[in-house]
């Protein structure tokens, strides 16, 4: 008896409105690109190797909307990253955590009122 909702961050417009505040198109930033390493920078920076972010790690893609299959190695430099982490910054962090944690109150309060 319990109600199950998804939120797909990646597939919808959920972070549409967020695009502007990235240097990379959403839908090239795929894995530990600006966006990702933006919200770790600021939430959890310990769990960030910056040492490890170059210029190198920057790899822009545009991903369709269905692929039968790829590997992250057959478009990176080794290290699985597909979008610019040379990008990120902990304060895009926090105004991306505040962006998806405004959304997800939003729908909360759209659910509760169901």
């Amino acid at each position: 008896g319990i109600r199950v909702y998804h939120i797909n961050f990646f597939v919808s417009d959920f972070l549409s409105e967020a695009a502007p505040l990235l240097e990379t198109p959403l839908s090239s930033d795929v894995h530990a690109g600006e966006l990702e390493t933006s919200i770790l920078l600021h939430a959890m920076p310990e769990m960030v190797r910056r040492e490890k972010i170059e210029g190198t790690d920057d790899v822009l893609i545009t991903l369709q909307d269905y692929y039968s299959g790829w590997l992250s190695s057959e478009y990176t430099p080794g290290n699985g990253t597909i979008g610019l982490p040379t990008r990120a910054t902990p304060e895009k962090g926090k105004t991306l955590l505040t962006y998806i944690q405004n959304k997800i109150v939003n729908y909360l309060f759209q659910i509760a009122c169901e």
